[in-house]
């Protein structure tokens, strides 16, 4: 009896020592996600690391010019104006495509193949076409006249990269002070935007603005006489001897344009429970402690089995070794395993009008984090694995206890 409960403790410590190395995976990731994920620094630095601040304005610049130039009826008219179509015409594409290809194509995820096509057809013969109802506004005639260039050139103007990276960073610091409890909401500046509209750098984005506009016509040019008070603004390229009667004009409309707009704008705006922060206080309590869990599974196997110092040794140094080396590998394989994830069903769900750049630097972005997030705890698991190795390697010098005792036991005299 006393061996059968002898066999159980120490399987009982077996699976102690396996909860430990799996416990210990966790705890490397929760905890140093705690650690780092609401440190707006490292957000900071993968921000700058990508370059990002002189790349966005031309990359949403395209993003501007492939979102009006986008159909979407055209493209894929299973997914058009999906918001205000019947619900009959809903049910007969669910019946006809079946459920899984329906909600990927009605969320846009992929373009629908020609077979899907003419199985929607007999839908939209009974109950409509898509897009054939009333539709919203597109976007204005004088926006589609902007290149992506044009566009580039006018986000620069307004918010060039040494002004948007304060206006970026300002932004972090105040969302993640909100979440890390300092302050009960988050808010950003724009008198540093009113300020760049108001002056000389406004102006000249306007004039760059209306450059790429259809030349005034003599209608327009009149136009302009009341701009300042109930006449209609034209958009349209004014001739350059109107430039000097032009210009202050349009300055006094964009000091309007930028005493109207707020001097801060809240990003978070207070919460009189503040349910939302307390559930993300307990959770990053919990993500703190997650060490003291595979601590205590080792407290456990010391009562249960530990009876020596070579068993000490052997008993925490072997689960150390093997989750300090599974974390290393776990950590190292993190980027490449994101990488396979995005472009197999992440890239997919993105709309076809979001140009090709736009995308990458997301991914960079995140794989930049990922791999300061990565660095950290990569760190951690060689710790844990050299302290395991140095565990074991140090319980084989330590001669058994029964051994000890015989050494240290007098001798017996002879008879």
């Amino acid at each position: 009896m006393q061996k059968f409960f002898s066999g159980l403790i120490k399987f009982i410590a077996i699976i102690c020592a396996v909860l430990f190395v799996v416990t210990t995976l966790l705890a490397l990731l929760l905890y140093n996600v705690e650690k780092r994920a609401f440190n707006a620094r490292v957000y900071k630095q993968a921000l700058i690391e990508q370059d990002v601040y002189s790349r966005l304005p031309g990359l949403i610049g395209e993003g501007l010019v492939a979102s009006m130039d986008y159909d979407l009826c055209a493209d894929n008219p299973i997914a058009c104006d999906a918001e205000n179509r019947p619900p009959e015409l809903e049910a007969c594409l669910q019946d006809a495509l079946g459920d899984q290809a329906y909600l990927a194509l009605v969320w846009n995820e992929r373009a629908p193949t020609e077979a899907e096509l003419r199985r929607a057809d007999p839908c939209f013969g009974e109950y409509g076409l898509p897009g054939s109802g009333p539709q919203k506004d597109g976007p204005p005639a004088f926006m589609k006249n902007l290149t992506a260039k044009d566009w580039e050139v006018l986000i620069t103007a307004l918010l060039p990269p040494e002004e948007l990276k304060p206006l970026a960073e300002e932004a972090l610091d105040q969302v993640f002070a909100y979440l890390n409890g300092e302050t009960n909401s988050a808010q950003l500046s724009l008198t540093g935007i009113k300020h760049r509209l108001a002056s000389e750098a406004g102006v000249d984005a306007v004039l760059q603005f209306l450059s790429a506009q259809p030349p005034c016509t003599p209608e327009d040019i009149a136009n302009f006489t009341g701009f300042g008070g109930e006449g209609d603004f034209a958009y349209c390229n004014p001739p350059e001897e109107m430039m000097p009667r032009f210009k202050p004009i349009l300055q006094d409309e964009l000091n309007k344009a930028a005493n109207d707009i707020p001097d801060k704008v809240m990003l978070i705006k207070p919460s009189p429970s503040n349910e939302m922060l307390a559930n993300i206080q307990s959770i990053r309590l919990l993500m703190r402690m997650s060490p003291l869990l595979p601590m205590g599974l080792l407290f456990a196997i010391t009562i249960l089995v530990v009876r020596s110092l070579r068993g000490w040794l052997r008993w925490w140094g072997i689960p150390m070794l093997i989750a300090g080396v599974l974390g290393m590998l776990v950590g190292w394989s993190t980027i490449p395993i994101f990488g396979f994830f995005f472009n197999a069903f992440m890239i997919d769900q993105i709309p076809l009008y979001v140009p090709t750049g736009l995308i990458e630097i997301g991914f960079e972005l995140v794989s930049g984090v990922l791999h300061r997030l990565i660095e950290i705890i990569v760190l951690d698991a060689l710790i844990i694995a050299i302290l395991g190795l140095a565990m074991v390697v140090a319980a084989t010098f330590v001669k058994p206890a029964g051994d000890t005792a015989q050494l240290d036991a007098p001798p017996q005299k002879a008879t």
